[in-house]
């Protein structure tokens, strides 16, 4: 994998929802990827790797905020503002697969077993995890989240249970975490709290606080072999990509370490540990491939998508050995989201500043 990220440089020319392939061009991740050429604007054509094309399968999305695969294949797209599921059917066509009550906008998605699960953000009901049935029918879990802080995104985790990321509540927190009282969770009082990854059973309504010391999560996924990574939207330039640990503090708010670690009773002490990579610019998702084969590449790879500073936006590729991450997909505009299909072949992604369905995979 990291040979090919050295050489990112493959023009693929897509008229629509056409399955277009282009010839890849070599060169040392400089763009444009054809000497003498200029650039398409961003957001028309996907530039992938050497060995990798891109296609479009849909269009005419609006505000994407997550991506999840029904268990045969079937993208479903979160529409955040319009509180909406979108399935993505054959030839891309966009069919509402279930829809919100006005209580603010959803943020997140995850799948287990045949049952999609999904975060909304907090409105006059406050935040909530909806469980959606085959029907389009939904229903809230009953569980008590914190108010006042942004909830989603989420992920299903190996064990069964559903996290989800707490936003910071409010921005100036103090460093405790949200963590369970009652058989619920709430805020700590007026101070607020540090933003926290809670573990939720869909089964029994158990809520837990997993890890704390984030400020506003804005990507969950797990590895194969069940470690979490988080993508933390700190600030433009320092975003860090950690590998989480149950129960670690993760330095948010930085001047309050030692006093909440040493008062709270729980974390990893008052330095937490050095995330996996840190992001210069607006971090959008987070996806690991999560299948144990090479389809697409080395398995449990870490992606992220995001907005760099005075460029378009990109899909990155975050590398095994820790460092900066490096450019995977580019040439878009806001990818939102990112995920792979349930047989790890391909990675797809949702660029919210063309409302384009992207699929990425693997020349065979």
């Amino acid at each position: 994998m990291r040979s090919l990220l050295v050489a990112i440089v493959v023009a693929s020319l897509v008229a629509g929802c056409a399955d277009r392939w282009g010839q890849p061009a070599q060169s040392p991740a400089v763009l444009p990827p054809v000497p003498g050429a200029a650039p398409p604007p961003a957001g028309q054509d996907a530039l992938t790797p050497l060995g990798y094309g891109s296609q479009v399968i849909a269009a005419g999305l609006v505000d994407p905020r997550a991506l999840v695969f029904t268990p045969d294949g079937v993208p479903l797209v979160v529409e955040g503002s319009a509180a909406s599921l979108i399935a993505v059917q054959a030839g891309g066509t966009l069919v509402p697969r279930a829809m919100g009550g006005g209580n603010g906008p959803w943020t997140g998605a995850a799948l287990i077993g045949h049952r999609i699960y999904v975060a909304e953000a907090g409105g006059p009901l406050g935040g909530r995890i909806l469980a959606v049935d085959g029907k389009g029918g939904v229903r809230p879990l009953p569980v008590a989240l914190p108010g006042g802080g942004r909830v989603g995104p989420l992920a299903a985790g190996p064990d069964g249970w559903l996290y989800v990321g707490i936003a910071a509540s409010p921005e100036d927190s103090s460093a405790a975490p949200c963590r369970p009282r009652g058989g619920g969770v709430r805020d700590r009082g007026d101070e607020g709290c540090s933003g926290t990854i809670l573990r939720i059973s869909p089964d029994t309504g158990a809520v837990e606080a997993y890890a704390w010391g984030f400020h506003r999560p804005i990507g969950l996924a797990f590895t194969p072999a069940g470690r979490l990574m988080v993508a933390d939207a700190v600030a433009p330039g320092d975003n860090p990509v950690w590998q989480v640990a149950a129960g670690d503090w993760y330095g948010w708010p930085p001047a309050a370490g030692l006093l909440a670690a040493a008062g709270d009773g729980a974390g990893s002490g008052p330095n937490p540990p050095p995330p996996a990579a840190r992001v210069a610019g607006q971090v959008g998702a987070l996806a690991v491939d999560h299948q144990p084969s090479t389809a697409f590449g080395p398995a449990g790879q870490t992606f992220i998508a995001v907005r760099p500073t005075g460029r378009p936006g990109e899909i990155a590729f975050v590398p095994p050995d820790g460092g900066p991450p490096q450019p995977f997909v580019t040439n878009l505009i806001r990818p939102a989201a990112i995920a792979f299909d349930p047989t790890g072949s391909s990675l797809w992604t949702v660029d919210g500043g063309t409302g384009r369905l992207w699929k990425i995979s693997k020349f065979q």
